[in-house]
């Protein structure tokens, strides 16, 4: 299996040792997951072709998944981004403020700083400009396994179909990021995988857009690869009997951006993934996209 090596960070904090990986795209992530050669993990979930983890990660084998990469999830994204479309293209969002970038500023913007951009700073003035804004979103997808295939494809339908009105609008232009994060019980070893989906202007297959963003398996086979490739400093051992708890990413890392948290910390119950159609947990997605507009958390808390 050809794919470039992702971008590989190690780094210490409190005796918690974290790796951190940087992939320039979905195909290169689910290549390097799925690499069967590697080094890896003696637990194979990602790989399990049961009955039962066909229904906990919406797909059969993690080749299935691999396909769904390639072309897409048109059926899914039928079927459920659809039904929320219309509504999100019909919701006025808050204006964005647009930020600009130099070799100076209020804080930087980590990523461009270690890439070694000399315009990694960032102002907090808003710009007034015929451009529109580019913003930089992270979405993590990590979740817990009390969470149903179900109950993700709606989490993320909901997702893409905000961002999909934003860039419609024409308000401002979004470079999306997949992000996962876990944790041992114990907190000694963490990982981070984040991919570049699309960079700001860039058009993509919505259809695999589709998959990365709202189908189970983009968590329950190509980020439990990335997992089960994490080999050093002990991992699987220190995860315990699974993947370890799902984690948010560092905001440190992340600098300036917009950030959707996991399932998980999203601040809506479960019960309303359980009882409710995709229409109507919409509205709470869109007030999080709202708080984060606004410069706060997905969550309305202050930065």
């Amino acid at each position: 299996m050809n794919y470039v090596e992702p971008r590989h960070q190690r780094s210490e904090r409190d005796k918690a040792v974290t790796h951190r990986f940087w992939f320039d795209g979905l195909v290169q992530c689910a290549s390097w997951a799925g690499d069967m050669n590697a080094k890896r993990w003696s637990m194979k979930s990602s790989q399990e072709e049961s009955s039962e983890r066909a229904e906990f990660a919406g797909t059969k084998s993690y080749e299935a998944a691999m396909k769904l990469v390639m072309k897409g999830w048109k059926k899914g994204r039928e079927k459920l981004v659809s039904n929320v479309e219309a509504i999100a293209l019909k919701k006025e969002m808050v204006t964005a403020p647009s930020f600009v970038y130099d070799v100076a500023g209020a804080r930087p913007e980590v990523p461009l700083a270690i890439a070694g951009d000399p315009c990694c700073m960032w102002d907090t003035n808003p710009l007034l400009s015929g451009q529109a804004p580019t913003h930089r979103l992270f979405i993590n997808v990590s979740a817990s396994c009390r969470w149903d295939a179900d109950h993700l494809m709606k989490w993320g339908a909901c997702i893409l179909s905000v961002v999909d009105s934003l860039e419609s609008q024409g308000n401002c232009s979004i470079e999306v990021n997949i992000c996962q994060a876990n944790r041992s019980s114990g907190g000694q070893v963490r990982s981070e995988f984040i991919v570049r989906l699309k960079e700001a202007g860039q058009h993509i297959d919505f259809n695999v857009m589709a998959f990365a963003i709202a189908h189970p398996s983009m968590l329950r086979r190509v980020m439990f690869g990335c997992m089960e490739r994490v080999t050093e400093d002990y991992a699987e051992e220190r995860m315990g009997s699974g993947y370890g708890r799902p984690d948010e990413l560092d905001r440190d890392v992340l600098g300036a951006t917009l950030y959707v948290p996991g399932i998980d910390k999203c601040g809506i119950d479960i019960s309303l993934f359980k009882r409710q159609p995709v229409e109507k947990i919409f509205p709470r997605v869109m007030e999080g996209f709202v708080h984060m507009m606004e410069g706060r958390t997905f969550q309305g808390e202050e930065l």
